[in-house]
């Protein structure tokens, strides 16, 4: 059925094909039937349609569109899901494409910002963005004892532990095993 002939009884049709074709890599196709079905589908697909998006744009260096797109699936159309895996696995990705594009400006701030809040996760691998903090974080004084002092002062709101470091809450998942994190231990590792 060509593109021009989806109705909205097509919503289903439309996302699916723009997922088959973004995961063939035939990216062209996929960008058209994104198109067509953001508009139509709800919730999760929504979320899932604006991440490809945000990707394809990526690839073709088009950075202020993925900007755009990976901010719509992070705030107009969050993810919605019961399981704390899942989640954690949403947000990474989201943080990951978030520092890539800030990356490409050059702005080094924006992305301890974005990682930042995900340092701490303990469900899914967050290596690539501790190590991506610690990078970052290397040459500069005092960041051990920040980190300590933070650990220090860690509170409790609604049942989840935070961290206030470097002007950026992190929820830690682990009240008294932070220091025993990846994030801890590499910053601990290249502060010494």
């Amino acid at each position: 059925m060509p593109v021009s002939h989806l109705s909205a009884q097509n919503a289903d049709t439309a996302y699916n094909k723009a997922v088959k074709f973004y995961f063939a890599k035939q990216y062209d196709s996929s960008f058209t039937y994104c198109h067509l079905a953001r508009t139509m589908v709800k919730g999760n697909e929504r979320h899932a349609i604006c991440e490809i998006l945000s990707t394809i744009h990526f690839e073709r260096g088009a950075y202020d569109s993925s900007l755009h797109y990976i901010t719509l699936a992070d705030k107009k159309y969050p993810y919605q899901h019961f399981c704390g895996n899942e989640k954690e696995s949403r947000q990474l990705f989201i943080a990951m494409r978030y520092a890539a594009i800030y990356d490409h400006y050059g702005d080094s701030a924006q992305v301890l910002k974005v990682l930042l809040p995900v340092a701490c996760f303990d469900l899914v691998n967050n290596g690539d963005a501790v190590r991506k903090i610690a990078s970052l974080l290397k040459d500069k004084e005092g960041i051990k004892a920040a980190l300590d002092d933070a650990i220090a002062h860690m509170y409790v709101k609604k049942k989840v532990h935070y961290i206030r470091f470097m002007d950026t809450v992190i929820p830690v998942d682990m009240e008294e095993g932070i220091v025993d994190s990846h994030f801890y231990k590499a910053l601990a590792d290249g502060m010494e």
